[in-house]
C-alpha cells in the first residue's frame, strides 16, 4: 500500500500525465503538456528501491525488461543504477 499525499505541494501542476517506457525510463508532463523533468525517474530504479525497503539485496534480483531484455542492476557510489544487456 501506498499512503496517499497529506496536501499538494505549493506550484506542481494540477494534473500529470506519466509515461513508462520498456527502457526502463519515465517522462512526466504537466500542465499545458510541459515537461516535469523533476519527477522523472527510472521506473525501474523506483521498484530497486522498494526491494531495499522490504529488506531485499536487490543485487540477488533478475530484472526482465517489457520487450524481453534483462537488466542488469549494479552498485555505485550512492546507490544503484543499471544497464539493459
Amino acid at each position: 500500500m501506498t499512503p496517499k499525499p497529506k496536501d499538494k505541494p505549493a506550484g506542481k501542476p494540477e494534473q500529470l500525465k506519466v509515461y513508462l517506457f520498456s527502457n526502463g525510463n519515465s517522462a512526466v508532463f504537466g500542465d499545458n503538456d510541459e515537461q516535469v523533468a523533476e519527477f522523472q525517474t527510472s521506473w525501474l530504479l523506483l521498484f530497486v528501491q522498494h526491494l531495499v525497503n522490504q529488506g531485499v539485496n536487490p543485487l540477488d534480483v533478475t530484472y526482465h525488461m517489457p520487450d524481453g531484455r534483462k537488466a542488469s542492476l549494479f552498485e555505485i557510489e550512492d546507490g544503484y543504477n543499471w544497464s539493459i544487456e
